[in-house]
């Protein structure tokens, strides 16, 4: 599928990129305008507007998203800086990261079944020791606090739906034993709080 009506602005000036996109498409309207500062890491802001994007048509091969659209607003701070710690112990990691997402009126469809999510707000705090994050919504609250990996935190969620949510869990493919594994040597606490699962499990 191509995508027509694509209009793109962007200027670099004293290591400030500032840029917009906006797309009108029969399968997606789209609305971007942010900012990244280069000095001294990375600086930056994002507002993006998400109208009817039909992720079945635009990601091609896709079994899961059939029949599938989202529309939200989207806003996102973030300051990625580099640390000098690397030297002196080769186990800290060498970034600090401070970041801020938020969602709000999302709506979307699966496979002809329909959900809303009205609020979603995600802050995110890295040093070179350990990690902090804390996510509120509709559904549930929860927060995660040391040492865990960022492409772990689907495996986290499972664990935590298949102790508490049974019925998603029978619904979708169990984990194995040695994805389970890959988990176990972080070390990290976190608190849930569930507010509202019935969106949650009628659209998934």
């Amino acid at each position: 599928n191509t995508i027509d009506n694509i209009e793109l602005n962007a200027t670099l000036r004293n290591e400030i990129v500032e840029a917009a996109l906006k797309v009108q498409d029969t399968l997606i309207g789209l609305n971007l305008k942010g900012s990244i500062d280069l000095k001294n890491g990375y600086a930056g802001s994002l507002d993006m507007t998400l109208d009817n994007c039909h992720l079945d048509q635009l990601i091609e091969g896709s079994k899961s998203l059939h029949n599938s659209m989202v529309s939200t607003h989207m806003r996102t701070d973030f300051n990625i800086r580099k640390l000098d710690v690397m030297h002196k112990n080769p186990g800290l990691r060498d970034m600090e990261v401070n970041g801020f997402l938020a969602l709000s009126n999302t709506r979307f469809k699966l496979d002809n079944k329909t959900g809303s999510l009205m609020n979603l707000s995600m802050n995110v705090k890295e040093n070179a020791r350990q990690k902090h994050l804390t996510l509120n919504s509709d559904v549930l609250d929860c927060s995660m606090n040391g040492y865990f990996d960022y492409e772990d935190l689907p495996l986290i969620v499972n664990h935590f739906l298949a102790q508490y949510l049974p019925e998603y869990y029978n619904r979708h493919e169990r984990a194995t034993d040695e994805e389970y594994e890959s988990i176990c040597d972080e070390s990290f606490n976190f608190t849930v709080s569930l507010r509202n699962s019935e969106n949650l499990l009628r659209t998934f």
